[in-house]
């Protein structure tokens, strides 16, 4: 029977045994040294783990809710919308693939990240094709309704019918559109959010630096202030750093879960100033001052801008509907032996509407956030 490590030494340091040879008891000696290192190895080596574990509990622990479960606003919404996916659910599916094929949808999943909404993309183009079939529905009906109510001979009741389902299908591909237009809209608004609070906090941190404060620290302050989604993200890179994960890593991290320029420029420089070294409070106050002078620029753009989207609002919100009511009492005169049909007009009203809002919602989108 092979002998085990503790007998071996027993035997090497008796002096009762035997006579052995002295390389023999050499070599034994050194086989017996190296187990021992590997078994020291082994321990050493669970006890870090078993520390890296406690860390990683112990800094969960201490993460806010909202960071570790995202909480999901409006559930019993979702659960319609989601009952409603379910009873149509082959059509939709077609839909939803449809949807995800548009130019549009290339960048939903970064656009989902960046703004936290908490939805994968199978998730969310299931909602867009769900909620677009509903507004299709309501509008059909209503114009549909509105046609019927009017109607004095059978023609004219397939008509409005008729317009009603154009008017349907036109809003179920609008609204999917607009619908998967919005998380991009929404990142953008929250990055907007994020580039106008950016100068403040990074002021903040330069002053604290100087002061002595570890850059730890000075985010820590950042992130228990009141600057709103950079709060949130700047709690979340304490949390992944808590965690055990690098300060570069998480910092790029969070750029990349956002769409503001200005913090992804200021991340970055900041990243290669703890790389390299350098005065720390002194590059984040040179930030802040760049990514204030970038927000006067674009202030004085959207001035530019605006100058030219107010002709066009003008036209289409005043001329358009004057032409029509205009070209509506001419077809009415007795020379002309006609008059221009309801449905027509009511289309033509509903565009105007629609291109109205379309205008308002890039004013909105373009419009600086100071």
């Amino acid at each position: 029977m092979k002998k085990n490590t503790f007998e071996r030494l027993r035997e090497l340091r008796s002096d009762d045994d035997g006579p052995k040879d002295q390389a023999e008891k050499k070599k034994e000696r050194q086989e017996i040294g190296s187990l021992i290192t590997k078994i020291r190895e082994k321990t050493r080596t669970e006890e870090v783990t078993e520390e890296r574990t406690r860390n990683i509990q112990r800094a969960l622990a201490e993460t806010p809710e909202t960071i570790r479960r995202p909480q999901i606003k409006n559930r019993n919404g979702i659960q319609i919308i989601g009952n409603i996916y379910a009873a149509f659910r082959r059509p939709l599916n077609k839909t939803s693939e449809f949807f995800s094929r548009l130019p549009l949808a290339s960048e939903l999943e970064s656009n989902l990240r960046a703004s936290g909404l908490h939805l994968d993309v199978e998730s969310y183009l299931a909602i867009t094709s769900t909620v677009a079939f509903i507004a299709a529905i309501m509008v059909a009906t209503v114009f549909s309704a509105l046609g019927l109510s009017t109607v004095q001979t059978g023609i004219d009741a397939i008509q409005s019918v008729s317009i009603g389902l154009v008017m349907g299908i036109l809003t179920f591909f609008m609204a999917g559109i607009l619908l998967v237009m919005y998380p991009g809209l929404k990142a953008s608004d929250r990055a907007a959010e994020i580039d106008r609070e950016l100068p403040f906090a990074l002021r903040q941190m330069a002053t604290q630096m100087k002061a002595g404060v570890s850059f730890q620290k000075a985010m820590a302050s950042v992130a228990n202030s009141n600057y709103g989604p950079l709060s949130a993200e700047f709690n979340r890179a304490i949390a992944d750093m808590n965690a055990g994960k690098p300060t570069e890593r998480s910092l790029v991290d969070l750029t990349e879960r956002t769409k503001s320029k200005g913090l992804r420029q200021a991340i970055l420089q900041i990243v290669r100033s703890l790389k390299t070294g350098g005065a720390m409070s002194d590059i984040i106050a040179a930030i802040a001052s760049d990514v204030a002078f970038e927000t006067r620029m674009k202030i004085r753009d959207f001035t530019e801008q605006l100058n030219i989207i107010s002709v066009v609002f003008t036209m289409v919100a005043i001329v358009a509907p004057v032409v029509i009511t205009i070209l509506a009492a001419i077809t009415q005169l007795p020379l002309l032996g006609g008059s221009l049909n309801e449905g027509i007009v009511v289309v033509a009203f509903s565009a105007i509407i629609m291109v109205n809002g379309v205008i308002l919602l890039f004013i909105k989108r373009i419009e600086p956030i100071t």
